[in-house]
């Protein structure tokens, strides 16, 4: 399973409550990791590959599910503490899954060239 999808610098929005980084980036890939859980035991060896960032580094408000003010908003920390839900979900996901032969890791692709922060997009 590859957990690659994801946004970066989005202008401010929630989505179901979530700010919408950490929402498309994290929630989304927890979401449809719990409902493949059981293909992925059933299928072992098997693997997970969460598609994350060294911009967890960079996280300092923590983790959080509350979202932040409009006006506080940064799309670079929304942005940055969603990879560090990632990396933190890659864990938790590779201790939880060792005993099944669920192998889990989080991968930096690298800087990449690419138009998603100023088109704010996937």
């Amino acid at each position: 399973l590859m957990l690659n999808a994801g946004v970066a610098m989005v202008p401010f929005k929630l989505v179901h409550g979530v700010e919408s980084q950490l929402f498309i980036n994290h929630v989304a890939h927890h979401y449809l990791t719990s409902l493949l859980l059981h293909k992925l035991k059933d299928s072992c060896p098997s693997r997970v590959v969460v598609v994350s960032s060294d911009a967890h580094e960079f996280a300092s408000n923590g983790i959080t599910l509350e979202p932040p003010l409009s006006d506080k908003y940064s799309g670079w920390g929304c942005y940055c503490n969603s990879k560090l839900a990632n990396v933190h979900f890659t864990t938790a996901l590779a201790k939880r899954l060792a005993q099944h032969r669920v192998y889990v890791n989080a991968v930096h692709p690298g800087a990449v060239n690419t138009n998603i922060p100023s088109k704010g997009g996937v």
